[in-house]
This record gives C-alpha cells, structure tokens and sequence, in this order.
C-alpha cells in the first residue's frame, strides 16, 4: 500500500494511513476525531485531554446534523450526542463554531465545579 504520509522512525505512520483509506473508514466519528486533533495541533498544543478532541468532533459536525439531518449510521452516537445539548442547553443550530467551541469548553469548566 502506498502511504502519501512523511515518514517517521518513531511513529508507525503504516498504520495511521491505513485508518484514512477509504476501505477502512466506516465510520464519520473517525475523520471528526482526526479533525479535533489537528486543531489542538494547529493550536500548538503538544498534549491535549480527551474533552477538547470530543468538543472539536461536536463543534464541526453540529451544523451538519442539526440543519441537514445528516445519517452518520447506526452506530456512530456523534447525532445523539448534539441533539441532546442542542435540547439540553437551547443552543441555536446555526451557531458559529468557534463560538460553539468556547461554549463547549465552559460547559465542562462548569459541570466539574
């Protein structure tokens, strides 16, 4: 298989590559968790928790599956995720997703206080 990733002696790059081909990827919730990623390193972050990736995922698809009712498949659980903060918080569906983020980011600051 033809990787059109860098290579690099510390990471298996191989197999991150493989999860990106299109035969692999079955699922929406993968290239959302690839994308929080790459926004917390776009951000200069080195380290990140688990929340800020989920936050990311959240942010990016809410606007796809709250106003164009996109079907992720039965088993990706990212739609019901966003329907219940939509109905739990009253968050407007055409909400910028920068400002969904900072949202995102408060509401947890608050629920672990």
């Amino acid at each position: 298989m033809e990787s059109y990733l860098p290579s690099e002696k510390k990471l298996k790059i191989a197999i991150f590559s493989t999860l990106l081909d299109g035969k692999n990827l079955t699922n929406s919730y993968k290239i959302y968790w690839l994308y929080g990623i790459l926004e917390e390193v776009k951000q200069g972050n080195k380290s990140f928790c688990f929340d800020k990736i989920i936050n990311h995922m959240i942010a990016k698809s809410w606007y796809t599956l709250l106003e164009y009712k996109l079907n992720f498949g039965k088993s990706d659980k990212l739609e019901e995720i966003v329907k219940d903060l939509e109905y739990k918080y009253h968050i407007q569906k055409n909400i910028p997703e920068k400002k969904l983020q900072k949202l995102l980011d408060d509401l947890k600051i608050n629920e672990t206080q």
